[in-house]
């Protein structure tokens, strides 16, 4: 019996110690790390994502310029809005009834003209990526009131999460609430050449990565960090009159960070995009593949080929229709652990016994179908678009809506002859 027990003992052993092999420890801070995409990805210009997001095979205004550098013409000079929502979603992927949000509504920010004419330039504000994460709530036997850690930017709170237990209110129970943030903010400069059909084009991005509260076990302290980083861009597009194709590529990015109380030393990955369209009198079709190579993150990713394809009516001048389909797959499913401070000085509070130690990324290749309109007046284009994940594990939507302005809308109108 003695013998048996033993080994049930070290076959429970050998499966602790194989979960915590198999557990993922991730090589970028924490919401920064591509396996959050499916939250943290915002589908840049309403006018694309409408169309499935498929656009690199399309010339534009100034907000093309984030999809195919090569894809900007002036015809006729704007400043370009554009304002994203994407509602919480919750997620069981580190404690219960935790969520995502994306605090900012600002998409994108462009303007840009005509040097020559063969020659335009463009500028670009956009946030690309952002999300906040609330999850690490740290249960304290302190006091009878309320203990929250508020992180600086008020919109990245979600008071839902900081709770009172009654149940233990007459020993002072509170909970001690993290939220790892992670914003992605983008400067573009644009430079494209134009002859004929043929387009050519650069960008180089200021790329400005924001972390905040970055969750670390066994500490307190509120991390804070940002990193700058100088990405270029090249892009093609061949454009006739009812066809094109279009390219683009950005080369993988080396990144070293120190946050204090742990350091991180990884890469980014490339982004290639390929993709065609046809348009006819009335009915227009499109389709595009992204691929990143996620795999140089961590060898436990796959590389990611996302496929995008979309329709666009032409009602009238002034009006059009869009429809799309969007597929986003997972790079990986599994278990995962948070990093954790073993230096001299860390925090050994019994707080943090109760804490779990990681969590479970679900398997998630998302499937969003999508929907826009295009209406103009006199000096304003509007573009409403609107993206519903119909298959996937975590609920996901965006609604973004763009004007794009004539400045013409802010020129003093002559008097008329007879005033």
């Amino acid at each position: 019996m003695r013998n048996i027990l033993i080994i049930v003992a070290l076959i429970l052993t050998s499966g602790l110690f194989a979960q915590a092999a198999d557990s993922l420890h991730f090589s970028l801070p924490l919401a920064m790390d591509p396996v959050f995409d499916y939250y943290s990805l915002s589908y840049l210009g309403s006018k694309s994502l409408g169309r499935g997001h498929s656009s690199v095979s399309f010339t534009g205004g100034e907000e093309s310029i984030l999809t195919n550098p090569a894809a900007y013409k002036a015809g006729q000079s704007s400043i370009y809005l554009e304002m994203l929502v994407k509602p919480p979603s919750t997620t069981k992927i580190y404690q219960f009834e935790s969520d995502f949000n994306a605090p900012l509504p600002l998409g994108i920010v462009a303007l840009g003209g005509e040097i020559v004419p063969t020659f335009t330039w463009g500028t670009a504000y956009s946030l690309p990526k952002i999300i906040t994460l609330n999850s690490m709530n740290i249960v304290m036997n302190q006091s009878k009131d309320f203990h929250r850690h508020d992180p600086p930017n008020s919109l990245h709170q979600n008071t839902g999460n900081i709770a009172f237990d009654i149940a233990g209110s007459s020993s002072g129970r509170s909970v001690y609430s993290r939220y790892p943030h992670y914003s992605l903010h983008q400067a573009t400069g644009n430079l494209a050449f134009h002859l004929g059909a043929f387009n050519l084009g650069l960008n180089l991005h200021g790329q400005f990565h924001y972390i905040d509260d970055l969750a670390i076990l066994r500490s307190f302290a509120a991390i804070r960090k940002t990193k700058f980083m100088l990405r270029p861009q090249a892009g093609f597009l061949y454009d006739k009159d009812n066809w094109g194709a279009g390219a683009t590529y950005m080369p993988q990015a080396k990144l070293d960070w120190d946050m204090d109380l742990i350091n991180f030393s990884s890469k980014l990955p490339a982004l290639a995009t390929f993709g065609a369209r046809y348009q006819g009198s009335k009915h227009g079709f499109s389709a595009q593949a992204d691929w990143e190579n996620t795999s140089i993150v961590h060898p436990k990713y796959k590389d990611r080929l996302t496929l995008k394809a979309g329709y666009e009516n032409t009602r009238n001048e002034k009006t059009k229709y869009r429809l799309g389909y969007i597929y986003h797959p997972g790079i990986y499913n599994g278990l995962y652990t948070f990093p954790t401070v073993t230096i001299a000085h860390a925090d050994t509070s019994i707080w943090w016994n109760d804490v779990p130690k990681g969590g479970k990324i679900p398997k998630n290749d998302q499937h969003f179908l999508t929907v826009g309109l295009e209406t103009h007046i006199k000096y304003v284009e509007f573009n409403l678009a609107f993206a519903y994940q119909i298959i996937g594990a975590e609920p996901m939507s965006q609604i973004s809506l763009s004007a794009s302005l004539n400045p013409d809308i802010f020129k003093r109108k002559k008097p008329h002859p007879a005033e």
